[in-house]
This record gives C-alpha cells, structure tokens and sequence, in this order.
C-alpha cells in the first residue's frame, strides 16, 4: 500500500528537491501527535527545510502554520477540485511536448487508453485544458500552466494527503497524482516523484530496519459478512440493501447488537444524527471503553476497561522510523471496576470454550508471559535482553547509514522487470483493465472528474448553504481523543470548537473573533466559536473533526461544543471504495447569541455497594 509505506528520506529531499509540493498535506500537525507514543522526530528536518533553497508551493484551501513557516507559494484552491487541477496540467504538459515520454512508456501501463480522456474524445467529450480546470478550481490558467512548467523543470516532490479521498470521488484524487508525477517522470529519483504519508506519524525518517514485537493475533473471523467502515449507519437502517463494494455485490445484514470497542464511533462516523437513530433501533449497544464518550452515554452496557495507565503493555515510537521500542509501565492499580482490555477478552474466550481461551491465551500464559514472548520473537533480544529492557524502560535503534538515503521506487525505477509494483501489470496503473471490468457508473478505468453533489461548483446548493465545510485532523487530538481533558483550554473558543472564517466572509456576515456562531445545514447544527483570518480562502469554513459530541438540549437539535460530523454527508466516496465523503460537505453559518458553555461534563462516579 502507498499509504502505509516508507516515505523518501528527509536527508534525500534536503541534498536533491528543489521544489516540495505539499498538495493539502499539513506535513507537521499529525506528525505531533502519533496513534502509538509521539515521535517529534520530524520537528528539526522542518528548521532544515525552512533554511534551506527548496521552493516549497501549498495547494489547500487553507494556508497551514507549516506553510508558513516555509514560506510556501500559497495556491487556493476549490475543494474537491485538485483532480481538475491535475488533468488540466497534465494537458498542458502533453500539448507542449513537456511530458516524460520515456517514463510513461517504460513504467506504466494504460496512457493509450487516458489519452483520449484527456483530450476530450471519450467520457464527457470534454477537453481537460487548463482553460477548463482554471473555471473548476478557481485557480488562473497561467497559474495552472506555470506550475506545470516548473514541476516538469525542477526536482519535485508531491507530498500528498490522505484528506482528498474523504470526499465524494475522492479515490481519483490520490490516482490522478500518481498519474501526475508519471507524466514528470521523476518517480524513483532522489527528491523527486511522490509520497502520501509525509504527514503522518514520522513520515520521511529513516527506518531502523528492525523487526518489533508483534501484538495478540486477531485470529479467524468466521463472521463472513463485512460492512464498510464508513457504512455502519446506512447498513443498521437498511439490512438486506444491497449495495456495489470493491467490484462485488454485497448485501447488509440485519444488525441487532453493537458491540463497539475502544472507539468513539459517534465522534467518527459521519452525519451524527442519522448515526444516534441508527443506534436506538439496535436491541443492544455494548461499549468498552476507558472513557465517558458521546458513544457510551448511549450505551446499554458498558465494560469500563483500563488506561495505558493502569495496565502493562509494550509499544514503539515512530510508525516508519521503528527506532524505539518502549515498557510501558503501569502507574497506578485500575480504579474503580475497571479491567484490562486483555482480561475482558480472556473472560470472553472462557465463555466460547477451552479451546478459544487456549488460542487467545497462547497455551495458558499471563500478560507479564505474553509481553515478554513478544519481545522475545522480535529482534530486541540481539540489542538488549528483556529483563534489562524493562528496568531501563526502552531501547534504542540506530538506523543504518543507507536508511538516510532511502528513496522511495527507487528499485522499481532501476529494474522494474525484477522490482515490479503490487499492481495488475506491476507498473503504476494510469489504467486498470480489473476496475474497468466492474462497469461501475462512478469509477471507471482511469482517473475522471466527477463533480459532488455537495461543492462550491453547484449553484442550487450553494444559494442555500454558500460555505464549503472542511474537518481536518486537530492540531491537539487525535481524532477524538483528549477532548475530555485540559488540552481543550489551548485553543477553544468559548468552550467549543474553533471555526475557522475568511475576514472577508466574516465581515460581511458581522462576525467577529470569537463570537459564538451557528454552523448548519440539513443534516444538523453545531455551536462553535469564530476564529476571524485570512489563512482560509472565501467561501471556505474549517472545524476540526474529533469534537465529542454534546447536544444542548433534550431536543438535541444542536450540538453545543461544535461537533462537525453533525453536519458532514454520510454519502459514500464512490461504489467501489464506500468510503467517508466527509469532506464534501455544504453549510451556513450565522452570529447566534446562546447561554455561555462550560464544556463536557465530567461523568459522575458512584461506588458499587
């Protein structure tokens, strides 16, 4: 997968890239804040970037603090519109003969069959110009032509994100620039070609090498009937609907029990409120969880499990560099009738029969017997032994020199016979014969621009709701994590949620910095407090999703602390990937005058007699 995948080295883009495209990626935000133990390893390369000769350009409909601080050529453009900006480059780079012939013929399969596309011969008979995407996107048409000509004329890098796939169509987005930076040519080479995870968890730190510690199997699911991630509304309302998934027909179940684990499933999915009617129709909502969540308020059951506080584990810090492997030690003894995690599972297998418990248990061991199994089967024991490893609290790995002049396809680009890609024809698919054979109406063989339902393009939409609502990852969370604790007193606004609102917009509706506003549309509404700036283009408003979410009232009409996915589309991204669309989404928003907010309650605990 490219998304999961080691990223070209920071070492390697420093000595070779002149220009470094961050196309809607905010390469520092969620590198501060990690699904395991934080890494701020990428903190100095970014001192080095900012230094450095490197023109670093931004195409986002927001200019991030990380853009700022590289003194990035802000390019604005129109959400879920970067696939129209892609071909109408890609155009404009085969009309002017500036395209990579030689890449394209050697390394990818399908350019006869785009080809036509692009030049308006098949589809929607429609030319792809930079003409045409500069009506799309809102960007200038020289504009358009000058980027083409100086990604083509320099070393680039296209940092992308995985953000554009949350929206409607939005799998094109991330196919079309691999398509892109086939048509540089510069795939493979030092500092050049593309790389999806540069904002992520580490992204572009050497790796370590190391095999770590594995952790419990997840086993065999008998279970045969799956529903998309982002489907779980639409699939509890509507059992024996059948639906199109990855090229098969697949039918909803008739769901009865929810049994939700460590998520905060009412804080991700989309369109909140189609969400809690879901949930009241089941007979039985189980949450196991450490924390008073929007989702176990709504619980039947709740199994109170542990904190990483409360319990031994073992983890590593950075999800690429794998420099470090750490004991986490338990602090303090689990409060009140909390349990761990792996002792609920354990009572769990009992139950099913000795079998399971023996599977589950590895034979009968205890947690201090599997934690250290895991250390054990991985390559630690050859750096530190595990009994000095959990006195001293870690160890450390140093990558190799080579690690540091890691390129990503770089063995792809030398010998692509022998280093074949994981794709139909081992080559970057620019078409794909096994996508095309499903006949589906929203995802062809290649990369197309679709228009959404919901985007600033759609005339009747937007005289009803003229903002486009973006909900990006918090600069504070990740995703709804930490919302319940003091973090919340850095950045809210009147207690609740920051909006972010252009100056321009905000004068023309009387909205001031920090006032309390009401964000709605169809779907819902939610209280937020206004953050007045020029860092968002017109037309444009940003909430951070993860919010937890807290009606104002019984009505529940509104959420009271800003929680966006009351407001976010439960359309899927397309019939193939199902996915969340969330960030193709329309709203208004207005100047309220409401009671003052002090924020998420804290539960209220009472001993069992």
């Amino acid at each position: 997968m490219e998304v999961y995948s080691l990223q070209t080295a920071h070492e390697v883009i420093l000595e070779n890239t002149q220009v470094y495209v961050m196309w809607g990626a905010d390469i520092l935000k969620c590198n501060q804040i990690d699904f395991k133990v934080a890494n701020r390893g990428n903190n100095p390369y970014y001192d080095k970037y900012a230094k450095s000769n490197i023109k670093f350009i931004t195409i986002d409909p927001q200019y991030t603090p990380i853009a700022k601080k590289l003194n990035a050529q802000w390019i604005k453009i129109r959400p879920n519109t970067d696939v129209a900006l892609m071909l109408g480059m890609m155009h404009y780079l085969y009309t002017s003969n500036q395209y990579d012939k030689n890449f394209i013929e050697k390394y990818t399969y399908g350019f006869d069959k785009f080809l036509p596309y692009l030049l308006g011969k098949t589809e929607d008979m429609v030319e792809k110009t930079p003409s045409w995407a500069s009506k799309i996107t809102g960007i200038d048409e020289k504009v358009i032509k000058s980027l083409a000509d100086t990604f083509v004329k320099n070393r680039t890098f296209l940092a992308g994100n995985w953000a554009m796939q949350r929206a409607q169509f939005g799998e094109q987005a991330d196919w079309t620039l691999m398509v892109l930076a086939s048509f540089i040519g510069q795939v493979g080479l030092p500092g050049g070609g593309f790389g999806f995870s540069m904002h992520y968890t580490g992204g572009g730190q050497a790796s370590s090498g190391v095999m770590l510690p594995g952790g419990l199997a997840q086993g065999k699911n008998k279970v045969r009937v799956k529903i998309p991630a982002s489907r779980v509304s639409d699939a509890i309302l509507n059992p024996g609907k059948k639906i199109k998934f990855k090229g098969e027909e697949m039918v909803y179940p008739n769901i009865k029990i929810f049994y939700n684990v460590g998520c905060n499933t009412l804080g991700h999915q989309p369109d909140s409120n189609t969400l809690i009617k879901a949930l009241r129709t089941l007979d039985t909502v189980i949450v196991h969880e450490p924390w008073w969540t929007p989702t176990a308020k709504m619980a039947d059951i709740v199994l109170p499990s542990t904190t990483t506080l409360e319990r031994d584990d073992i983890s590593y810090g950075g999800s690429y560099s794998q420099d470090y492997v750490y004991a986490m030690k338990k602090v303090i003894e689990p409060l009140y009738e909390s349990r761990n995690d792996y002792d609920v599972f354990e009572e769990m297998a009992k139950i099913v029969g000795d079998r399971e418990w023996r599977r589950f248990t590895g034979g009968g061991k205890t947690k201090d017997e599997r934690i250290k199994d895991f250390y054990e089967r991985s390559d630690c024991p050859n750096y530190m032994e595990f009994d000095e490893f959990w006195e001293k609290g870690y160890v450390h790995f140093e990558p190799s020199e080579d690690a540091y002049k890691y390129v990503r396809h770089s063995d792809f680009r030398k010998d692509p016979v022998n280093n074949r890609l994981r794709t139909e024809t081992g080559k970057i698919q620019i078409y794909s014969d096994k996508f095309a054979s499903y006949k589906l109406d929203d995802f062809k063989g290649h990369p197309i621009w679709q228009e959404p339902t919901e985007w600033l393009g759609n005339s009747k939409a937007v005289a009803k709701f003229p903002f486009h609502v973006l909900s990006p990852h918090p600069t504070y969370r990740i995703h709804s994590q930490l919302d319940n604790c003091f973090v919340r007193k850095l950045y809210k606004v009147g207690n609740r949620e920051p909006v972010l609102i252009n100056s321009d917009d905000a004068l023309k509706l009387g909205i001031k910095d920090g006032d309390t506003v009401e964000v709605f549309n169809d779907r819902g509404a939610v209280l937020a407090g206004a953050v007045v700036t020029k860092d968002i283009m017109s037309g444009v408003i940003s909430i951070q999703e993860g919010v937890w979410y807290d009606p104002e009232d019984e009505s529940e009409k509104r959420c009271n602390a800003g929680h966006v996915n009351v407001l976010t589309t439960n359309t899927s991204t397309s019939s193939m990937a199902q996915a969340t669309a969330v960030n193709s989404s329309l709203a208004n928003i207005k100047k309220v005058d409401v009671k003052p907010y002090s924020g998420i309650k804290a539960a209220v605990v009472k001993e069992m007699l």
